[in-house]
């Protein structure tokens, strides 16, 4: 009975929450300026981060080509649902490079399990906030002195 009474409320939630309209960027984009580094130093270090942030970032990078400083790859990652629950959720990760400059995006949000792409606001919400917590570690990696000498 309990069971019962707790999908109902979660239901009725769930329900009151607003969606996504069709026409709705639901896109993560953050361009960031990274002076007196080349293309190909930020490229380096982008791909360090990949395999440092993910668990197997030969699974998560799907494209490279270092030419252009393209890295493409699907991640995953959990979002809130509300009462306590979380489900996981992929993503469509692309970090462009070029001299002084990355463009991390974002976009593409579909569960895992059923793959029906994130329809109710607070969820996009979360996911983006996610999203930004995510490209924050990208520019702090490739802000940081990623080679010690000191070892």
């Amino acid at each position: 009975m309990r069971t019962i009474i707790l999908s109902i409320i979660f239901l009725v939630i769930a329900g009151c929450q607003g969606n996504i309209k069709p026409d709705q960027v639901t896109k993560f984009v953050k361009v960031t300026e990274v002076p007196g580094q080349s293309q190909q130093e930020i490229y380096q270090k982008v791909n360090e981060w990949f395999a440092t942030t993910y668990q197997s970032s030969t699974d998560v990078i799907k494209m490279k080509n270092p030419t252009t400083g393209t890295i493409i790859g699907r991640g995953v990652a959990d979002v809130y649902l509300g009462m306590g629950q979380s489900s996981p959720c992929y993503y469509l990760i692309k970090v462009e490079v070029k001299d002084g400059k990355v463009r991390f995006t974002t976009d593409d949000y579909i569960w895992v399990g059923d793959n029906f792409k994130i329809r109710v606001q607070n969820q996009l919400d979360t996911m983006l906030v996610n999203m930004q917590g995510i490209s924050n570690s990208l520019i702090a990696h490739i802000n940081s002195n990623s080679v010690s000498n000191n070892w």
